[in-house]
């Protein structure tokens, strides 16, 4: 094989993988599909116990902010900012009737509902916790 050919071939296959990592970002990145999206998850370290024994405090976990409303079930952990901007998370107990908020609670045995937040309010969902 000549020089000329060896260098065609390398830029032919560098050009390729160039082309290869493009299409994987673009995929990655502009995907209408959200569950493709990488930047859907990130981590929140839980500050208190009173999650335990579902998640101990200091655990680190991963908050899914692309979900579905339809993907929210009992005893999910819902994670939400407060007015002061704290982050929060408390179990998710229901929709309420009009279907526009959902009623939260501080553990899954409480029967009074804790808060009720308007759905624009969730920051993401733990969906692993369910009971």
């Amino acid at each position: 094989m000549t020089k000329k050919a060896k260098e065609l071939v390398i830029l032919v296959s560098i050009v390729t993988i160039i082309l290869v990592v493009i299409g994987f970002l673009k995929f990655v990145y502009f995907s209408p599909n959200p569950e493709n999206k990488l930047s859907c998850k990130f981590p929140v370290r839980v500050a208190s116990d009173l999650l335990e024994p579902d998640v101990n405090k200091g655990a680190i976990v991963m908050v899914d902010k692309c979900y579905s409303k339809t993907d929210l079930q009992f005893g999910n952990v819902v994670v939400f900012k407060d007015q002061d901007g704290t982050m929060l998370m408390r179990y998710f107990l229901k929709f309420n009737e009009a279907g526009d908020k959902i009623d939260l609670v501080r553990r899954l045995t409480d029967s009074m509902v804790e808060r009720t937040i308007g759905e624009d309010q969730i920051s993401g969902v733990i969906s692993l916790i369910n009971k």
